[in-house]
């Protein structure tokens, strides 16, 4: 079983290979020690903590992406009489827009895109979370009228 300070020495471990979600995450350190004391009112304090949410999604999945890239990449190439090519493959989510390079690979007249398959994305695509948000956003927004005039 894992001591605390193993789990903190793994963790530290993980924020020093991933220095982006390191600043985040002391970011949100800040904002519970309200380190710059400019945090009074408690919708600041909601306000700024989603802002840092949504740039550590974005910063993780970005991270996520570009690591299952590489690996589906890796695999592709084993195949035999395979050419590599590749592609900016960008795809929206509720935390912003992903782009990844993404390796593109020919064997003979077909593409394969390994990434794109696995990772179950499309070029210029949106998210599941993303196309919910958007429907229950219309939703609430097109019923808000009804409700006013009854």
């Amino acid at each position: 079983m894992n001591t605390p300070a193993r789990d903190d020495i793994k963790l530290l471990e993980v924020l020093n290979r991933h220095p982006t979600l390191k600043r985040r995450v002391e970011a949100l350190a800040d904002i519970v020690a309200d380190r710059h004391g400019d945090l009074a009112r408690a919708d600041e304090a909601e306000r700024r903590v989603i802002d840092e949410v949504r740039r550590l999604g974005g910063e993780v999945l970005h991270g996520w992406a570009e690591g299952r890239s590489a690996r589906t990449g890796e695999e592709a190439v084993a195949a035999p009489e395979t050419r590599r090519a590749g592609r900016k493959l960008r795809w929206h989510t509720t935390f912003g827009t992903i782009a990844v390079e993404e390796p593109l690979f020919r064997a003979g007249t077909r593409l394969q895109c390994p990434f794109a398959a696995s990772a179950a994305v499309s070029l210029r695509g949106c998210s599941q979370p993303l196309q919910r948000a958007v429907t229950d956003f219309g939703a609430d927004v097109s019923c808000a009228g009804r409700r006013e005039t009854a």
